[in-house]
C-alpha cells in the first residue's frame, strides 16, 4: 500500500523552514502614515490617502478597519478613523476631510452604504433610499431608488449641476448578498431526441441541452455517459447524466436518442436516354448497324442499381420499324423506363441544292468585259453532306466578254446513294453608257449686297440623264443654289457617274463684285499751335482716321499733305480711304500756325478736392481713401503734369499732403493742393493663446504662510498701427507685485497703443493652493554650494545657518517653479546643511503633486537646465555642477498589456510612441494610477511614470520609484505586480487593464549599488538601462570579467572537487532525515491548520459518488520580514479498489478526480468501497 504521507515531504520542508525562522517581536503600532494632517479636497474631487501601517507581536496578527473609505467623494468634512486590533491591544488615529467651497452646487445629505438580501429563487433585489437634498437645479444619477440591483456591489453615483462651472457628486455603494440556498440537489435530463437519418446516412452527430440542476447550493460537477456532437446509429441509445454536488451527494437522470432511418420512395434516374434515330441505305442494301450513346441510371442511394435494354446497341438492324425500352429499378424496387424508336429506311430523296440568283455584271462603255464572281452554290441531303460540282465551262472569279446574251452556269449535286439534282443560273454582262446633263447655267456676275461683303446667289440647277436608270447615278455638286458667296469669282460644278463610274459634267462661274465705297472715320479735329519766340516753324503730326468697308477688308487710308514741319499760315489736310476694289471715300481737317506772341498766364486748375479727416480701416494702421482727380487748363496747353499721390491711395495715421502740378510751355506752373488726416480710433487686440483668460496654478505645502513668488509671462497684444502696444499689469491691491498668497489673485493688463487706444479685458488669475502632504510625494535630494546668498559656503557660522537656510528656501522653492517640473512643484522644506572644506551640502526635501510625475533623471535635468552659465541661482546661490543628486532608488518595470477594456491584444496607436500626445497621456495616467494603487504603503514607494511605449501588443516601460531607504527588492516588486492579476489578467477588477505577468528580465533595479563591479561606474542610457563602465582591466556587463586569467593546478581542482561531493553528501543526509520525520510524524493536532471539513465516505447504496473538499495548507509570512515562498504543491489523491465490482455507471470503469470549485475535488469511485490516501 502506497503511503499517505509520501507526497508531503517536500511540503513540510517549507513549513519547517517557516517554523524555525525567528520572528520579530514588537508592540501593536502605526509604522507609517498615520498622521494627522488633514486631507483638502472639493465636492468635484475624489479624495485619495495612503492606508496606514501596522506591526504587531502577535502570532495571530491585527485587524485593521476604517469607517470611511478614499476614492470616494466627500460633500461635508468628515473624520476618517482607523482602528487596529491584535489579541491584547487596540489603537486608532484619525484624520479629517475637509471639504472646501470651489462654487459647485452645496450637498446636505448622502445615503450611506446599504445591503440587501433577495427573496429565495430570486438573483435580484429591490432597494430603496432616501434622495440626496443639493441645491443644484440639475440631478442625474446611476441607478434610481427602488430600481431592482444584481447580486453583488453596484456603486451609485449622483452628479448635482447648476450654472456653476463644475459640477459635484455623491457615490454609496449597494450590495446585493447570494440569495439564501432552498433547492433540493436534483437534476433533470432534457425529453428523449428523436433523429430521422436522410437516406443513405448511416449515422449522424446529435447534441443536446445539458441536464437542469439547482446553481445556487454550491459547486456542481455534470458527467454524461456520452458526448455532445457524438456519432449516433440506429436503434434506441440511452445516455445516463450523473451530477455530484457540493453537499456531497450525487444524482443521475437518462435519456433516449432514438435514430431511424427515412424510406426509399424515390424512383432512379435513367440518364442519355437517346431521340429516336433514323437510318437510311441504299435501295440495294437490306439494313443497317445502328448505335447510340451508353444509356445509364442513378439514384439517390447509389446501391445495387439495374438496367435492362429490349435492344443491343452496334447491332445490325433489317429494314423496318424497331421499339426500344431500357428499365432501371433500384433497391427499394422504385423503376424508370428510357424509350425510343429506331427506323431503318431506303434513301430515295433528291438533295436541295442552294441555287444563285441571275447575276447581270454591268461595265464602263469603253470596256467590252467585265470582272464576274458568285458565291459557290450549297447542298444539303438526308444522308450526309452534299457537295455541288460545275457542269459548265464559265470560270468562277474570271473577265467575261460582254456578249449581249446571258451565259447559263450548272452546277449538279449527286448523294452517296446516287440520287442527283441540279442548278442552272444566268450571268449576263452589260456594256452601261454615260450618263448627261440639260440645261447646264451659263456664266453669272452679281453685285455684293448693300453694307455686306456677299451675295445671295441662285440658279436653276442641271438635270442628268443615263441609259438605265437614273436613280442609280450618283450626284454630286460643289456649290448650293441660294447661298451667301463673298466677293470674288467660284467655278460651280455638277457631277452624274453611273454604276459603271461613267461620269458627266456641269460648270460654269459666279462673280460677286464689291461695288460700294468704304467709310472713313472722322478726320483730326483742327490743329492750332503756337510759335516760340525762336521757333520759325512747328513739327505737326496727328493720327490719320480709319476706315470700314462692307467687304471686310481694312481700306488703305492716304493724305494729301504729309506730317512734319509747318511754318505760320493756314492749310487743309485731305485724307482718302481706298478698298480693294478701288472705292473711295475722303474726310478733311485744318492746320494753323499762330506766329509767336509772349506766355504770362499760369495754368488753372478745376475741381481741386477739399482736405478732409478720416479713421483707419479696419485692423491696419492706413485708410484707404478716393477722391476725383482734378484737370488742368492753360490757354496755350500744358506741357508736363505731376502729382504727388494716385486716386486711390492707402494714407498713414497723420496728416499727408496731395500735391498736383501743372508746367505750361513758357514755365509757368499752377497747382492743387488738399490734406488728408488719417485718425487712429482701434483699440490693441490681445493675441489669442498667449495667457488671456488662463489660470496659473501653483502649490505650496500647508504650513506655508508667506506669499509666492512667481513669475508671470506678460500676455501679447497687437496693433493696427503695427507698432507693438505699450501692457501694464494691475495686480489686487492686497498682493506685492509678483508675490501672491494663498488663494486666487487677478492680474488685470491694459494694453495701450501710440494714439492712447486702450484695451483692459485680459486677465490672468494666479491660483495658489495649498496641498497636504498626503497627497504629495516627496523625494529627498541634495546639492552641494559653494556660495549660499552670497556668502561662501566655507564662512556659513551656525549663528547665520538659520537665517540663510530660510532664504535659500525661498530661493529654490522660487528656482524650481520656472524649471520644466515646475507645474506641479509644492514645495521644498526641512533644509539641513552640512560644511565640507569650503563647499556646503544642503539636503532637503521636494514635494510633487501625485500628478506631478518625474524620474529622478526629470528633476535633476530640469534643475541643472535652468542653472545660469556659471552654475547659479537667485540670489547669488552658486552650486557645484552637477552634484544636485535625489536620494530615491528606482526600478525599471516593463509590462505588456494583453487587453484593454474589451479590446484583446489592442493596437498600438500611431501616437502611443510619443511622450506628451493625448494618446500616450491617457493611458500612462491609468498605467500610473494603478501602480500607485498597487505599491502606495509598500517599501516607501513615491511614484510611478511612463517613459516608453511600444508595439507588441502595447509594451510599457514604467519607472517607479522608492525612498533611498527602502528595502525593496526585485523580486518583492515583482510578487507586488504579479499578484494583484486575476485568473484573467486584469490588473485590478473593474480597471480594464490587462497584463501579462512579469519576471526577472522585466523587472529592474536602476545602478543598485552593487550593480557595477570592481569599482565599475553604472549609469543610465535613454532607454533606463543600466550601463557599466568598467575601470582598465575588467570588462563584461557588470565588469565582472577580468583581464588576467589564473590557471588552477590539479592539487586545487582535487580539493574543490573534493570539497563540493562533500558538501552534495550532507545536503542528501539532510533530505533523507526530512523524509524520515515526514514518514513517521503525524500531521497533528489538526486543528493547527483546521480544513472546512474532513473527508467523507459513502456506504449508502443509493450513492453513485462521493465528493470531498481539500483545503490547501496557507501560506505563513510572518510580517514583512521573510521573503515570499510559492506555494505547496498540489496534494495527489489515489483511489484503490478493494473487493466489490463496479456498482457505479457502467461507462466509468475506474476511479476519477475532478475539480469542482477553488481548492475542491469531486471523486466519481470505481467500486462500491473505497478508501483515501
Amino acid at each position: 500500500m502506497t503511503s499517505r504521507r509520501g507526497w508531503l515531504c517536500p511540503f513540510v520542508g517549507i513549513v519547517f523552514l517557516l517554523c524555525v525562522t525567528p520572528v520579530v517581536e514588537g508592540l501593536l503600532e502605526w509604522v507609517q502614515n498615520c498622521t494627522d494632517v488633514d486631507v483638502t479636497t472639493t465636492r468635484s474631487d475624489l479624495v485619495y490617502w495612503t492606508s496606514p501601517t501596522v506591526t504587531t507581536d502577535q502570532a495571530n496578527g491585527f485587524t485593521l478597519t476604517r469607517d470611511n473609505l478614499p476614492g470616494r467623494y466627500y460633500y461635508e468634512t468628515t473624520t476618517v478613523t482607523y482602528t487596529a486590533t491584535d489579541d491584547v491591544d487596540t489603537i486608532m488615529c484619525a484624520f479629517d476631510v475637509i471639504v472646501i467651497d470651489n462654487g459647485s452646487p452645496t450637498i446636505t445629505s448622502c445615503p450611506g452604504d446599504m445591503t440587501e438580501t433577495p427573496v429565495s429563487g430570486q438573483n435580484q433585489a429591490v432597494v430603496s433610499w432616501t434622495s440626496p437634498v443639493s441645491s443644484a437645479t440639475q440631478v442625474s444619477s446611476t441607478k434610481n431608488s427602488g430600481d431592482l440591483f444584481d447580486v453583488g456591489r453596484t456603486t451609485v453615483k449622483y452628479t448635482f449641476m447648476n450654472d456653476a462651472v463644475k459640477d459635484s457628486f455623491c457615490t454609496f455603494d449597494v450590495f446585493v448578498n447570494e440569495p439564501a440556498a432552498t433547492t433540493l440537489e436534483t437534476i433533470t435530463c432534457p425529453a428523449d431526441i428523436e433523429v430521422v437519418l436522410p437516406i443513405g446516412v448511416d449515422s449522424t452527430p446529435v447534441t443536446w441541452d445539458d441536464p437542469v440542476y439547482p446553481t445556487n447550493i454550491g459547486s456542481v460537477t455534470l458527467t454524461c455517459g456520452r458526448t455532445k456532437g457524438d456519432k449516433f446509429f440506429v436503434g434506441i441509445n440511452t445516455i445516463t447524466c450523473v451530477a455530484y454536488f457540493e453537499s456531497t451527494k450525487a444524482r443521475m437522470c437518462s435519456f433516449d436518442v432514438v435514430v431511424t432511418e427515412t424510406p426509399d420512395d424515390e424512383n432512379p434516374s435513367i440518364l442519355n436516354c437517346p431521340a429516336n434515330i433514323n437510318t437510311y441505305v441504299a435501295n440495294t442494301e437490306t439494313g443497317a448497324i445502328v448505335t447510340w450513346d451508353r444509356v445509364t441510371i442513378t439514384d439517390n442511394t447509389l446501391t445495387n442499381l439495374n438496367l435492362v435494354g429490349t435492344h443491343t446497341n452496334g447491332d445490325f438492324y433489317n429494314i423496318g420499324t424497331y421499339d426500344v425500352l431500357y428499365t432501371g429499378t433500384d433497391d427499394a424496387g422504385n423503376m424508370a423506363t428510357c424509350t425510343f424508336r429506331i427506323t431503318v429506311q431506303v434513301d430515295d430523296l433528291l438533295p436541295v441544292v442552294d441555287c444563285p440568283q441571275p447575276l447581270v455584271v454591268r461595265v464602263r462603255a469603253d470596256e467590252t468585259t467585265g470582272f464576274v464572281t458568285w458565291v459557290e452554290p450549297t447542298a444539303t441531303d438526308n444522308s450526309g453532306p452534299v457537295t455541288p460540282v460545275m457542269t459548265t465551262s464559265i470560270v468562277n472569279g474570271a473577265d467575261l466578254t460582254a456578249a449581249g446574251t446571258p451565259m447559263t452556269v450548272s452546277y449538279t449535286a449527286t448523294d452517296r446513294f446516287g440520287n442527283v439534282n441540279q442548278c442552272d443560273f444566268t450571268v449576263d454582262v452589260v456594256v452601261d453608257e454615260r450618263p448627261s446633263y440639260t440645261g447646264c447655267p451659263a456664266n453669272m456676275v452679281v453685285d455684293a449686297e448693300q453694307g455686306v461683303n456677299y451675295a445671295n446667289v441662285t440658279w436653276v440647277e442641271p438635270f442628268a440623264t443615263d441609259d438605265l436608270d437614273v436613280n442609280l447615278l450618283r450626284l454630286t455638286k460643289s456649290h448650293e443654289p441660294g447661298q451667301d458667296l463673298d466677293v470674288g469669282v467660284y467655278i460651280v460644278e455638277y457631277t452624274a457617274t453611273d454604276e459603271a463610274t461613267n461620269v458627266a459634267t456641269c460648270t460654269f462661274t459666279v462673280t460677286v463684285r464689291d461695288r460700294q465705297n468704304p467709310v472713313i472715320g472722322p478726320c483730326p479735329t483742327a490743329i492750332t499751335l503756337n510759335l516760340a519766340q525762336s521757333q520759325t516753324s512747328a513739327e505737326v503730326t496727328w493720327t490719320n482716321p480709319t476706315g470700314t468697308d462692307n467687304s471686310g477688308a481694312t481700306p488703305i487710308i492716304t493724305s494729301d499733305q504729309p506730317q512734319g514741319s509747318y511754318t505760320a499760315g493756314d492749310y487743309t489736310v485731305i485724307v482718302t480711304a481706298t478698298d480693294p476694289s478701288g472705292n473711295e471715300d475722303t474726310c478733311t481737317f485744318s492746320i494753323r500756325i499762330n506766329p509767336y506772341v509772349p506766355d504770362n498766364s499760369i495754368p488753372t486748375w478745376g475741381n481741386c478736392p477739399s482736405s478732409t479727416t478720416i479713421n483707419t480701416d479696419s485692423g491696419v494702421g492706413t485708410a484707404f481713401y478716393t477722391w476725383t482727380v482734378p484737370e488742368s487748363s492753360d490757354d496755350r496747353g500744358v506741357v508736363t503734369h505731376f502729382n504727388s499721390h494716385d486716386s486711390p491711395f492707402d494714407f498713414p495715421i497723420g496728416p499727408t499732403v496731395v500735391v498736383y502740378r501743372a508746367t505750361d510751355a513758357a514755365g509757368n506752373v499752377g497747382e492743387c493742393t488738399f490734406t488728408i488726416t488719417v485718425t487712429d480710433n482701434q483699440a490693441p487686440v490681445w493675441t489669442q493663446n498667449t495667457g488671456c483668460g488662463t489660470t496659473v496654478t501653483h502649490y505650496v505645502l500647508p504650513e506655508r504662510t508667506d506669499s509666492v513668488e512667481v513669475i508671470i509671462t506678460d500676455p501679447v497684444a497687437t496693433d493696427n498701427s503695427g507698432i507693438a502696444p505699450t501692457i501694464t499689469a494691475m495686480q489686487d491691491n492686497s498682493a506685492t507685485p509678483d508675490m501672491f498668497p494663498v488663494g486666487s489673485t487677478p492680474i488685470t493688463y491694459t494694453a495701450m497703443d501710440g494714439s492712447s487706444n486702450a484695451v483692459s479685458n485680459c486677465i490672468i488669475t494666479v491660483d495658489v493652493i495649498r496641498v497636504v502632504a498626503t497627497s504629495t510625494w516627496s523625494p529627498q535630494g541634495s546639492i552641494t554650494f559653494t556660495r549660499i546668498r552670497g556668502t561662501a559656503s566655507g564662512s556659513i557660522t551656525s549663528a547665520g545657518s538659520a537665517q540663510l537656510l530660510n532664504e535659500l528656501t525661498s530661493d529654490m522653492d522660487k528656482f524650481f517653479r520656472q524649471t520644466s517640473v515646475g507645474a506641479q512643484f509644492v514645495g521644498v522644506s526641512g533644509l539641513t546643511h552640512q560644511i565640507n572644506g569650503l563647499n556646503t551640502v544642503v539636503t532637503f526635501q521636494l514635494y510633487f503633486t501625485r500628478n506631478g510625475r518625474h524620474t529622478s533623471r526629470d528633476i535633476m535635468n530640469a534643475f541643472n537646465s535652468a542653472l545660469s552659465t556659471t552654475n547659479s541661482f537667485s540670489t547669488d546661490n552658486v552650486v557645484v555642477a552637477n552634484s544636485f543628486s535625489l536620494n530615491v532608488r528606482e526600478f525599471k518595470l516593463t509590462t505588456r498589456l494583453i487587453r484593454l477594456d474589451a479590446v484583446t491584444n489592442p493596437p498600438f496607436l500611431n501616437n502611443y510612441n510619443i511622450p506628451g500626445s493625448n494618446e500616450f497621456t491617457a493611458l500612462a495616467n491609468r498605467l500610473d494610477d494603478e501602480f500607485d494603487t498597487a505599491f502606495l504603503g509598500s517599501f516607501s514607494y513615491l511614484v510611478s511614470t511612463v517613459v516608453d511605449m511600444r508595439s507588441g501588443s502595447i509594451i510599457s516601460d514604467n519607472i517607479l520609484m522608492f525612498d533611498g531607504a527602502s528595502l525593496a527588492t526585485e523580486a518583492q516588486i515583482m510578487n507586488q505586480f504579479n499578484g494583484k492579476l486575476s485568473s484573467d489578467g486584469e490588473f485590478r477588477i473593474g480597471s480594464g487593464l490587462y497584463f501579462d505577468p512579469i519576471n526577472n528580465t522585466n523587472n529592474q533595479e536602476l545602478c543598485p549599488s552593487d550593480e557595477c563591479l570592481n569599482d565599475g561606474t553604472c549609469t543610465v542610457d535613454s532607454t533606463y538601462t543600466n550601463v557599466c563602465t568598467c575601470l582598465a582591466g575588467f570588462s563584461g556587463a557588470t565588469c565582472a570579467t577580468e583581464g588576467t586569467t589564473f590557471e588552477l593546478t590539479s592539487l586545487a581542482i582535487a580539493l574543490i572537487a573534493g570539497g563540493g561531493g562533500l558538501l552534495l553528501l550532507l545536503l542528501l543526509i539532510i533530505f533523507i532525515c526530512c523524509c524520515v520525520y515526514c514518514l513517521q510524524t503525524p500531521l497533528h493536532p489538526v486543528d493547527q491548520y483546521p480544513m472546512k471539513r474532513p473527508f467523507n465516505t459513502f456506504e449508502d447504496e443509493g450513492s453513485v459518488a462521493s465528493s470531498m473538499d481539500v483545503f490547501m495548507l496557507p501560506r505563513q509570512r510572518e510580517r514583512s520580514y521573510l521573503p515570499a515562498l510559492p506555494p505547496p504543491a498540489p496534494p495527489t489523491l489515489h483511489l484503490e479498489r478493494e473487493r466489490f465490482p463496479s456498482a457505479g455507471p457502467s461507462f466509468s470503469p475506474d476511479g476519477e478526480v475532478y475539480v469542482t470549485g477553488p481548492n475542491q475535488v469531486a471523486i466519481r469511485p470505481s467500486s462500491k468501497r473505497y478508501s483515501f490516501y
